[in-house]
């Protein structure tokens, strides 16, 4: 048996039985960890107030073998998640925290994917606008995966698209518009803001036009979504909730970060 300790941060927690958890953590070395944490909701010492979505912990965990699910001992909150309200940032952290939980590879160690996570969360904390973070947020977790296209050259002609109208897909990454397939726009002011947005972090997030913004918000959580081969549902009662005018989805709080 092996006992570990470390940063994380809660990505999902749900109720099993009746006092018992399955939490879904990423570590501080960007593992995604999926574990049980029996009598949560009732050890306050142990847990106290930590298995909160969007909480960074001091996490415990043990392992008695390879194929055995980690069982949670401990957690102790750092940082609390960012507030709730206005229910627009609440489902923007749910979303962010399900994107991060369908992309993130359990037994795979990526520490950026704990930086970006955690310094998104600290923004949304902050009160800045909430699209533009997960948008940074969506952009940088499909490239430390391996799934971010090449934005310079059409993927079916290998063409230059600079200035020229050009839509994202997944199977041929951007492609001009005279290239055939499905996929959805993205113009040359949606392209190059995903190129600033490499060299800066979340706190500096250049601005992007309506325009720009309305192409990002469908064709990255698109590209996700075709990558992960399931919904992202936390984005799409953000979307209920805006087309609604800001009143809550008939549905309770989304479920992010599946076990897959």
């Amino acid at each position: 048996m092996t006992i570990q300790e470390d940063e994380a941060i809660v990505l999902d927690v749900r109720t099993q039985r009746e006092s018992d958890r399955s939490v879904l953590l990423l570590t501080g070395h960007g593992e995604r960890l999926f574990a049980w944490a029996p009598g949560a909701a009732r050890s306050t010492r142990r847990f106290g107030a930590a298995l909160q979505p969007g909480a960074r912990v001091r996490a415990r965990w043990r392992r008695r073998g390879e194929q055995a699910l980690p069982v949670l001992e401990e957690a102790r909150l750092v940082a609390s998640p960012p507030r709730p309200d206005p229910l627009e940032r609440f489902y923007a952290t749910a979303h962010a925290l399900e994107v991060v939980g369908a992309l993130a590879r359990e037994g795979q160690e990526d520490p950026r994917l704990f930086r970006l996570t955690a310094r998104v969360l600290d923004r949304l904390a902050a009160g800045d606008p909430p699209a533009p973070l997960c948008r940074y947020l969506e952009a940088w977790m499909l490239r430390l995966a391996g799934m971010f296209p090449d934005l310079h050259r059409c993927g079916v002609t290998g063409e230059p698209l600079a200035g020229r109208p050009a839509r994202i897909t997944p199977e041929h990454g951007v492609v001009g518009d005279d290239a055939g397939g499905r996929g959805w726009p993205i113009g040359p002011s949606s392209r190059r803001w995903l190129e600033l947005i490499r060299q800066v972090p979340p706190d500096r997030i250049p601005p992007l036009d309506a325009r720009g913004a309305g192409e990002l918000e469908r064709a990255l959580p698109a590209l996700i979504e075709a990558f992960i081969e399931r919904p992202l549902r936390a984005l799409r009662a953000w979307r209920r909730i805006d087309r609604a005018g800001g009143e809550p989805p008939a549905r309770s709080a989304p479920e992010e970060g599946d076990r897959r």
